[in-house]
C-alpha cells in the first residue's frame, strides 16, 4: 500500500507521489475527498488543500461522497491515479464513508495499490480508531457514532494536532 498520512499542509505530497511513480503532476488525478470539512462550513483551511494541489499542477477531482452512492465513488476511484482525503472531522467523515459504503470501496481500492493521502481527519480514519478525534474535536452536531473503528489501513491510532495533549490512557484502546 502507498500511504502518506499528513496533520497538516501538503508539502510531502510531491515527492509521495513522484517517489510512487505519479511524476507527471499534468497527468496525475486526484480524487480529492471533501467530506471532513462540510460541517466546518467555509472556514479557510477548507479549500486551500484542493487550491494547493492545483496549484502544484495535479488535476484535482473534487469528490462529495455522502452525496453519492458506493457506486459513484468506485467509478470516480478507477479514474484517478490517487485519493486525497481533505481534513475536518473524523466522525462526521466516517459516519458518511459507512453510511454510503464508501468505507468498504476506499479500503479495498487503497489495499489494491491506489494511493492514498489524507490530511488530519483523512490520516485520522486510515488507523484503528478515530476515539481520539471525539476526545479532542468532540462529535460533529447530529452524529454519534457507535463504532469508532477506523478503516484499519494501518495498524496505529493516528492522532494529528495533539501535540502530546491527549493522554491515550483515557482513551479505550486495546492492542490489536
Amino acid at each position: 500500500m502507498h500511504i502518506l498520512l499528513l496533520s497538516r499542509f501538503i508539502g510531502a505530497v510531491p515527492g509521495f507521489l513522484d517517489s510512487i511513480g505519479l511524476t507527471s503532476r499534468t497527468s496525475t488525478r486526484i480524487a480529492y475527498v471533501d467530506d471532513a470539512s462540510k460541517p466546518l462550513g467555509s472556514l479557510p483551511f477548507v479549500e486551500e488543500e484542493r487550491r494547493q494541489l492545483q496549484q502544484l499542477g495535479y488535476s484535482v477531482v473534487p469528490v462529495t461522497v455522502g452525496n453519492g452512492t458506493a457506486e459513484d465513488f468506485t467509478s470516480t476511484l478507477e479514474s484517478v491515479d490517487a485519493v486525497y482525503v481533505a481534513g475536518g472531522m473524523a466522525d462526521y467523515l466516517m459516519a458518511t464513508l459507512r453510511r454510503v459504503g464508501a468505507d468498504t470501496v476506499l479500503s479495498e481500492r487503497v489495499r489494491a495499490g491506489l494511493p492514498y493521502m489524507g490530511a488530519s481527519a483523512g490520516a485520522m480514519v486510515t488507523g484503528r480508531s478515530i476515539e481520539p478525534a471525539i476526545a479532542l474535536d468532540g462529535h460533529t452536531e447530529g452524529i454519534m457514532l457507535e463504532d469508532f473503528s477506523g478503516l484499519n489501513l494501518v495498524d496505529l491510532v493516528i492522532v494529528p494536532h495533539a501535540d502530546g495533549l491527549l493522554p491515550l490512557t483515557h482513551l479505550n484502546l486495546s492492542p490489536p
